[in-house]
């Protein structure tokens, strides 16, 4: 290898090196009711941490909750899909960062009340694995 190579490659490799690896966005499909109107700004929310979502509008989005595994008292106005989780409720991004990074072996489902997202709205969060055939 002669000089003129050898430095433009370690030239190439001090600045290529230190920069972060892009990643790859997070897919997810959100369902949502016709009717509600906070969900796109949940889905521009998620799209400026990050994620690529599908926002598709529904009139039965109860019957999509409730295949999902989300109960009754649980539903809200929009039921996402993520990996192989539902989330139901405007959850922040950093709790569906660590779901997904951690990969937790739900058995069932679970539910809890999150902080803040938007001006007096409080949120609910439910988690299911979906059952893969």
């Amino acid at each position: 290898m002669n000089r003129r190579a050898f430095c433009k490659g370690a030239i190439l490799a001090t600045v290529v090196l230190p920069l972060p690896a892009i990643a790859a966005p997070i897919k997810a499909t959100l369902y949502k009711n016709p009717q509600c109107t906070c969900c796109e700004g949940y889905a521009a929310y998620l799209r400026k941490n990050g994620f690529e979502v599908e926002v598709k509008t529904s009139h039965d989005l109860a019957k999509i909750s409730q295949g999902a595994g989300v109960p009754e008292e649980l539903q809200g106005c929009h039921t996402m899909f993520v990996d192989k989780y539902v989330v139901d409720g405007h959850v922040p991004v950093n709790v569906i960062q660590k779901l997904l990074s951690e990969q937790p072996a739900i058995a069932g489902s679970g539910s809890t009340t999150v902080a803040k997202i938007a001006p007096l709205q409080k949120a609910r969060l439910f988690i299911s694995v979906l059952l893969q055939e």
